[in-house]
């Protein structure tokens, strides 16, 4: 009734286990980045349609903003995915830089587009 283990039984200290593959965290974090420049994309893209369709006073460029909102809201729900996961977390921190940034950049991009002569 002995709780010690034999010592052919227990692990040596030279026998090291494989390495557990680490995720590349900054291939991961622009890859979040990329994802994330799509809803800024389509509202740029907007705001050239508004730009081009002046005479229906910027009509136009409500669709492809509509269209960004909801890819905006989608990401935005994919983000808290991702930061949920461990393994997926940077591609979670690089969604969440573009999602913040997006919202001024397209409203700033988006005036300079609509006001130029």
């Amino acid at each position: 009734m002995s709780d010690q283990i034999p010592p052919d039984e227990r692990p040596s200290l030279d026998e090291s286990a494989p390495p557990i593959a680490e995720p590349n965290k900054k291939r991961q974090y622009w890859l979040g980045v990329a994802y994330g420049a799509i809803p800024l994309v389509i509202f740029l893209i907007g705001g050239v349609v508004a730009r081009l369709s002046r005479s229906n006073y910027g009509v136009n460029g409500i669709f492809p903003t509509a269209i960004g909102v909801i890819v905006y809201i989608i990401l935005l729900v994919i983000t808290i995915i991702y930061l949920t996961k461990r393994e997926k977390r940077f591609i979670g921190y690089g969604l969440l830089t573009l999602l913040l940034i997006t919202p001024v950049v397209a409203v700033y991009g988006c005036m300079l587009i609509i006001q130029a002569n």
